[in-house]
């Protein structure tokens, strides 16, 4: 949807403004993104403090996304402050400011140079780099990735005319405000007086801008800036804004370890592990001003198994014992996970499965099979298995790692994902193991070792690989079972 101009009189509404991206979405470079709840509550705010602030400084200003904002929000373009330090950002900012691209000092490799000179003013310039941008942003390691990577080389005077549209139209919108390229740092630490505000919202991940901007000799770009590192940083640099006349507001992740509690105005969960802050240094006088705290966080609802019995400790696996399988959502699987397994830490999966012995939860087991579902591979990947304890089976783990490497096993799989990808093919199973041991014991037999490395803390890391047997689930019982009385022998 096409951003369309308000109504004389009347401003757009940031949602309006933010259907229509910088980028089509298949064509996205910079991944960092601010959600809409958050992208909400700063339009909430700014709007409701606007007229008590001189300017607005925005450093990592990465997309612009808070510059958006603002400029809805009532702030004068010729008073929004920008700086960052990649050239996907500095590209856009010197457009915006009016400054020549060139300054910049990137450097193109001479296939690509030939190209760009044959450009003759910066938005068709900026609009070939990021082309060029996007293109070595794909891998070419999949048949669906390289037909992107082909579409854009065979389309490319289509697709630059189209980012070149979308460039006239922000510079439009943005036209009139600064940037610089400037380090994170140096903007906190400066001297702001109290009609300053400052929103910081760093990269969260150490050396980011480095994998997201990594073209190559094809297409290099050097601030002379180190990237901002958020574990070592964040809550130093967040202590010396909090001493500043200026009003701070912070984006911060996963938690607020460190900082004080009472400078929430935001929060909110996504999901069990995703959660998100902004925090002010000053709360009080933004509450002054008519700003209300937002903080949403999930009510906990208990996690519950299946209402079918868990098979009992004493129970007995004999040659008549009906075995099976039933695919299950996260929540539940992990419930029974959770159960069997203690101290394990996060260890999710893509697919989760039951193993049922009599109609009796025997087994939970997790798969990750994006490889397969993308045509990268034919392996699936074993993430996690668990059976519940028999007191007369010690080894009953081994009976679900038989089942699961088992061919009746691998139709099922294939039948359960395969339902919106036909092309797909599980012809391999693979799962990694940690021990102290060069191999794992319960493992001989049925899985091979591939590849093993010896941690520095002395422990093993395993992979193992197999095809699948020719089997049936009653088949692995009875193996199971003789290995039983073989062993007793």
């Amino acid at each position: 949807m096409a951003y369309r101009k308000p109504k004389s009189g009347s401003n757009p509404s940031p949602a309006a403004f933010f259907k229509d991206d910088f980028m089509l979405d298949f064509e996205k470079i910079f991944l960092g993104h601010t959600p809409s709840e958050q992208r909400k509550y700063m339009s909430y705010l700014l709007q409701k403090t606007a007229s008590n602030f001189r300017q607005i400084i925005v450093p990592a200003v990465g997309e612009f996304t808070i510059p958006k904002i603002a400029i809805l929000a009532g702030f004068k373009k010729e008073n929004i402050y920008t700086s960052d330090i990649s050239l996907f950002s500095s590209l856009l900012g010197c457009l915006f400011s009016n400054q020549p691209i060139e300054k910049l000092g990137y450097i193109l490799s001479p296939e690509y140079q030939v190209e760009y000179d044959a450009y003759e003013d910066d938005i068709s310039r900026s609009a070939y780099l990021y082309w060029l941008m996007k293109m070595k942003q794909i891998p070419d390691k999949t048949y669906f990735t390289k037909m992107h990577q082909d579409n854009l080389k065979a389309e490319k005077v289509k697709y630059i005319e189209q980012i070149r549209g979308k460039l006239e139209k922000y510079i439009n919108f943005y036209r009139g405000l600064h940037y610089e390229i400037k380090d994170l740092r140096e903007v906190i630490c400066q001297q702001w007086d109290a009609e300053t505000m400052l929103i910081i919202n760093p990269p969260a991940f150490s050396k980011g801008y480095s994998r997201m901007f990594d073209f190559g000799e094809d297409l290099s770009f050097d601030a002379g800036i180190e990237e901002f590192n958020w574990s070592k940083e964040y809550c130093a640099l967040y202590e010396i804004s909090r001493q500043s006349e200026a009003v701070f507001l912070w984006y911060r992740y996963q938690n607020t370890d460190g900082l004080p509690a009472k400078d929430v105005l935001f929060a909110k969960e996504y999901t069990s592990v995703r959660f998100d802050y902004w925090l002010c240094t000053k709360p009080e006088k933004i509450i002054e001003m008519g700003v209300k705290r937002n903080v949403n966080f999930k009510k906990a609802t208990p996690c519950k198994g299946l209402k079918v019995k868990i098979v009992p400790s004493e129970y007995q696996i004999t040659n008549k014992t009906k075995m099976s399988f039933r695919q299950v959502s996260q929540d539940v699987a992990l419930y029974y996970r959770d159960l069997w397994a203690h101290k394990l830490g996060s260890t999710k999966a893509e697919s989760y499965f039951l193993m049922l012995l009599d109609g009796m939860v025997f087994g939970t087991v997790g798969f990750h099979l994006k490889e397969c579902r993308s045509l990268s591979s034919d392996e699936i990947f074993e993430c996690y298995g668990f059976t519940a304890p028999l007191t007369d089976f010690s080894t009953s783990n081994r009976l679900l790692m038989l089942a699961i490497t088992a061919k009746e096993f691998q139709q099922y799989l294939y039948y359960q994902v395969s339902k919106r990808n036909r092309l797909l093919r599980i012809e391999r199973f693979k799962t990694t193991c940690l021990s102290k041991y060069r191999k794992v014991k319960l493992n001989n037999g049925i899985l091979r070792i591939r590849d093993r490395e010896k941690m520095k803390n002395g422990m093993y890391k395993i992979v193992y690989v197999t095809d699948f047997y020719d089997r049936t689930y009653s088949d692995c019982v009875n193996i199971f079972l003789e290995e039983l009385t073989k062993g007793r022998k």
